[in-house]
């Protein structure tokens, strides 16, 4: 009885050790489990849920700035189409205001006294050198074949005249037509001025060469009076200066460069030869056919 009472006690005294024991290890290792479970465990699981929710707002917020820069760069490339178009239409509208008047180049009609037509320009020179050698006047004109012609006139009735001359040297001489064509000039406010001095000095132009043709058709060139041809040889220079004078008054706009040029050489090249001729004392009177020529078949370049 008393041995049962005392394994009684020693395993109610074992118990209680056991107890204390759990109580001490639970009172110890509570706060330590708490510090790694939430160390470990609950705040790296709470920054992993905070970094994705971070990450997905700076994504939305990433698109939709790159979405309004689009957006924004767009509207910047559609306003300058805008203005671009704009400006062009105004440009157009200028360009088309600004053209508003016209120009007339006159056409003028040649009557070339045709002697011969070469393939081959060695036999072009040649009859050249014939008729030069008979005291007259040979220029070859290429178009499809080297035409050679002893003079040309603004006048049929000038070129009538002189073919009977020639027609004594080469019977089977002809009169050649060519009908040079009107040319149009457009131009805006700026070339008005000098479209009125343009006007007046094609109209001189056209004087100095229907003097020239009349002059040399009804006169014996290579024969006749010399003071005659000096006087006729100043009255051209004065026009061509009249001319030169009248076109260097007015500053050319662009749409006048071209002509302006092509004129002024035709005139400064024809009174240049004609002082040389005269100081000359026209000592070779075929330069006068030479230059008349070389001025009228140039007038083509203009047109």
């Amino acid at each position: 009885m008393r041995q049962n009472r005392t394994k009684t006690r020693k395993r109610s005294q074992k118990n209680y050790i056991t107890i204390i024991v759990l109580l001490a290890v639970l009172f110890v290792g509570a706060p330590t489990i708490g510090y790694f479970g939430t160390k470990y465990i609950l705040i790296p699981r709470y920054f992993n849920n905070q970094d994705s929710n971070t990450a997905s707002d700076a994504s939305n917020t990433s698109n939709e700035e790159f979405r309004k820069k689009i957006e924004e760069k767009t509207k910047v490339s559609n306003d300058i189409d805008k203005k671009t178009d704009e400006k062009t239409n105004i440009n157009q509208e200028q360009s088309l205001e600004e053209k508003k008047y016209t120009f007339d180049v006159p056409a003028l009609s040649i009557y070339s006294i045709q002697v011969g037509s070469f393939d081959n320009k060695e036999h072009a020179n040649n009859q050249v050198k014939d008729l030069n050698n008979k005291g007259l006047g040979g220029y070859i004109l290429q178009s499809d074949r080297f035409k050679v012609v002893a003079m040309s006139f603004t006048e049929r009735s000038n070129a009538e005249k002189f073919k009977e001359i020639i027609k004594e040297h080469y019977s089977d001489a002809f009169i050649s037509p060519k009908q040079l064509s009107t040319r149009t000039i457009k131009y805006g406010e700026k070339g008005k001025k000098y479209s009125e001095a343009a006007a007046k000095s094609i109209g001189e132009l056209m004087k100095y060469y229907e003097s020239f043709s009349s002059f040399l058709s009804q006169n014996d060139i290579l024969n006749g009076d010399s003071n005659e041809i000096t006087q006729f040889i100043n009255n051209e220079i004065n026009r061509l200066e009249v001319i030169s004078n009248s076109i260097s008054s007015a500053n050319p706009s662009e749409d006048f460069t071209s002509f302006n040029n092509k004129l002024s050489n035709i005139v400064e090249t024809a009174k240049t030869k004609l002082i040389q001729l005269k100081k000359s004392n026209i000592s070779d009177r075929k330069q006068l056919f030479e230059i008349y020529m070389e001025s009228i078949n140039s007038y083509e370049d203009i047109l």
